[in-house]
């Protein structure tokens, strides 16, 4: 970001302040004006009400899903703070943090929306133009996260005569953009394919950082309250943020430790000892915090009970691919039973919470599939029925259910029970509805392109274990065209064994022979 607009913003404010501003003759005085006006010099308070001005405008149309137009707006935020050199004076960096990650969220809504504009280009359909707008280099949304961490922190150190809760909310938005961050820095590093311990530990360093402020936060919060004469009581948003920054630093700790594990052929090397130890305790204290967060849950105070049970399922989730293998089915157990509750509290259930349930259920059935088919059967069975279909009785063109529908009676076909086809006619019907969505539905529902391309690639499976090989010869086709999937996947694949005689498959098999 730096790079580009925010280098200008700077660069023009080496102006005069007032210069500019005005429009047509009355505001500079033009050629006829006897005695010329000067611009009044605008304070720090003026600017900072523009850009407030300026990004509750930005937030309106973020509301409305205009990505193009808020990220113009939220732009010009960035640029009137650093043109004014605002963005150390604490509502200045406060503003340049909300309007970065607002941003950066834009910038991956546009992202989105850019992709399924290209693939209705190829499809002959039709989304709206775009404006125009450039897209963020990962580089640049680094440098975007840095400067805004930089300006926070520097109003944070003359921030000591401020009271105590306003100290709080900023080492809240510090947190927030350091776990940002994290999640950039992962995102490169996996770009750049770096498998150093110094770069796989750049990500954990921000994670901590984050984990670090929240606590910070928290801590402030409660002392805000000791002259009060009520008890002091935790802030169950930050417990909840906090939770779920633990949760993050332990997978990236555990993935990190993974990574060297498996470079050292399964042994755990002395180096990977210390963050195995500490994946796990950070993992234990966020299912701790999500408990204490449920426990001071208050909706008088406008926290939402239904809302935190869903970010609790969610991390129990998280946490079943990093306790130990014996503790999985329990903890599964309790993710289930969370989404559950959440679900059971609304009036009418959500359809994202209803398909997180089916997802939890579908996940649990996949990681026992391999020791009990029976139990892996009646757990997809559950994902259907609790959770998929009652988000589709809600809103029955729900793309993720749709989905999670499909590939659930996938499942069930491959586990060849009684049922088995059944399972695969519903499932085929299902991806036949699904492939005939246009790419405008797709942007609409904003789902991510990698859930759409595991659903084409699934419907080419359901096609080959059906025998329908013209059919599925034809969805391959799309996918090795877009790039979704190699060759050699599709020849290793075991559902694919019942169209190996046909001719396109002997022609991929040529193919990936020479290749």
């Amino acid at each position: 970001i730096r790079s580009t607009w925010a280098d200008e913003a700077v660069a023009r404010s080496r102006a005069p302040m007032g210069r500019g501003r005005g429009r047509g003759r009355s505001a500079g005085g033009g050629a006829g004006s006897l005695s010329p006006k000067v611009p009044a010099t605008r304070t720090p308070d003026d600017i900072l009400s523009e850009a407030e001005g300026l990004l509750e405008r930005a937030e309106r149309q973020m509301r409305m899903k205009e990505s193009e137009k808020a990220s113009k707006l939220l732009k010009q935020v960035v640029e009137v703070i650093l043109g004014a050199k605002l963005q150390t004076a604490k509502a200045g960096s406060l503003m340049l943090a909300s309007a970065t990650g607002s941003l950066l969220e834009m910038d991956d809504a546009m992202a989105l929306q850019d992709h399924w504009r290209a693939r209705a280009k190829s499809t002959g359909d039709a989304l709206p133009a775009p404006l125009p707008a450039e897209r963020l280099t990962p580089e640049m949304r680094i440098s975007a996260l840095t400067l805004a961490l930089d300006s926070l922190t520097s109003a944070s150190a003359s921030a000591g005569g401020l009271p105590l809760d306003e100290r709080s909310h900023m080492s809240d938005t510090q947190a927030q953009l350091w776990l940002l961050l994290a999640e950039e820095q992962e995102k490169e590093r996996e770009r750049r394919g770096v498998e150093e311990q110094e770069a796989e530990l750049v990500s954990v360093e921000s994670a901590r950082r984050a984990v670090a402020a929240w606590g910070e936060a928290r801590d402030l919060h409660l002392a805000s309250q000791a002259n009060a004469e009520w008890e002091a009581e935790p802030d169950v948003e930050l417990l909840t943020s906090l939770a779920s920054a633990k949760m993050r630093l332990g997978q990236l700790l555990m993935q990190a430790v993974r990574r060297h594990q498996q470079r050292a052929a399964g042994s755990l090397p002395e180096l990977t000892v210390q963050p195995l130890a500490e994946a796990h305790a950070a993992i234990e204290a966020a299912l701790s915090l999500f408990e204490q967060a449920v426990t001071h849950c208050d909706s008088a105070k406008g926290d939402s009970l239904t809302a935190l049970l869903t970010d609790w399922a969610q991390a129990l989730w998280d946490a079943t691919a990093l306790v130990p293998p014996e503790r999985s089915d329990a903890v599964f157990i309790l993710a289930a039973r969370k989404a559950a509750d959440s679900i059971a509290l609304q009036t009418v259930p959500l359809p994202p919470s209803c398909s997180l349930l089916g997802d939890i259920l579908f996940a649990w059935a996949e990681a026992c599939g391999g020791s009990s088919a029976a139990h892996a059967a009646e757990l997809y069975l559950r994902a259907i029925s609790q959770g998929y279909e009652l988000a589709l009785r809600v809103s029955s063109r729900d793309l993720h259910a749709l989905i999670g529908t499909a590939d659930a009676q996938l499942a069930l076909a491959r586990l060849q029970f009684d049922g088995a086809a059944a399972a695969l006619k519903t499932a085929l019907s299902t991806y036949s509805e699904l492939l005939r969505v246009p790419p405008t539905e797709w942007a609409r529902q904003a789902v991510p392109v990698h859930e759409a391309a595991e659903m084409r690639y699934n419907a080419a499976c359901a096609l080959a274990l059906a025998g329908r090989e013209e059919e599925c010869g034809a969805v391959v086709a799309a996918i090795l065209h877009a790039g979704e999937a190699s060759i050699a996947e599709v020849l290793a694949d075991e559902d694919f064994a019942a169209v190996r005689s046909s001719s396109w498959m002997q022609q991929l098999a040529l193919r990936g022979v020479m290749w």
